[in-house]
């Protein structure tokens, strides 16, 4: 399985309402620039391995339910 962008940006938006958290809080809470997140949700860009953990971290998930690798619910995609 590759890394794909826009199942990133679908993911990371996903989780980010499922928390009830707009964009600012996500950036405060993961330490990651509003800038960078908004970018991440748009699939314009691809975080570094750092910032993936950060923003995993922060929402309470694992990076394979970011990545797509595992759905969302915790069962292997």
């Amino acid at each position: 399985m590759t890394f794909s962008n826009e199942t990133f940006a679908k993911r990371l938006k996903a989780m980010r309402a499922e928390k009830g958290l707009d964009q600012k809080q996500l950036a405060e809470l993961s330490g990651v620039t509003l800038s960078s997140i908004v970018g991440y949700e748009a699939g314009r860009n691809t975080p570094g391995l750092d910032q993936a953990y950060r923003l995993a971290d922060a929402l309470g998930c694992t990076l394979d339910v970011l990545s797509g690798r595992v759905d969302i619910s915790g069962v292997k995609a």
